[in-house]
């Protein structure tokens, strides 16, 4: 559960990060004096800026996990296709699989029509996205510390369960 939630502060960190795009570049038009009918060349640099980021951050376990001291490896001898076969008649995975795939399903719906409905239905800048963003992930992420606590109380079958019906 502590890696799981571990997990999850990097990845909506990234959510946010990425989500300051329009943010970026704006600032890029500022200090460059690109004007707004170049607006596309100041977003596809701050995507490349933001690109490089995580390029390093994607780096960084390489550089700083020594696998080695964490982990026994053992070489598996079962042929792909065999291995696929028997991943995809354990019941409990395709649950899990099912389950995952629903909550990043929502979770992408959220995030990529958030600019949508900041620029089309609510007529505001697109760096208001980033802000919205970084308080829904703030609101979020005042729930982890709780969830370790949850997950002693009630367990952690039941607590996903809650949270995918409070999801849907």
């Amino acid at each position: 559960i502590r890696l799981a939630t571990l997990q999850q502060v990097g990845f909506v960190t990234g959510i946010v990060i990425a989500s300051c795009t329009n943010n970026l570049a704006d600032l890029i038009q500022y200090i460059f004096d690109i004007d707004d009918l170049q607006r596309m060349l100041a977003v596809q640099i701050a995507i490349g800026i933001l690109c490089v980021i995580a390029g390093i951050f994607l780096l960084l376990p390489i550089i700083l996990i020594d696998e080695k001291k964490y982990c026994k490896a053992k070489p598996s001898h079962l042929p792909l296709l065999k291995a696929i076969r028997a991943t995809l008649k354990n019941k409990n995975f395709l649950l899990y699989a099912a389950a995952d795939f629903s909550w990043y399903m929502a979770l992408y719906i959220i995030t990529s029509g958030l600019l949508y409905y900041v620029t089309v239905l609510a007529g505001e800048k697109t760096s208001l996205g980033a802000i919205l963003m970084g308080t829904m992930v703030v609101g979020s992420l005042l729930f982890y510390p709780f969830i370790i606590g949850w997950t002693k109380k009630i367990g952690k079958k039941k607590l996903v369960l809650i949270a995918f019906a409070v999801l849907s």
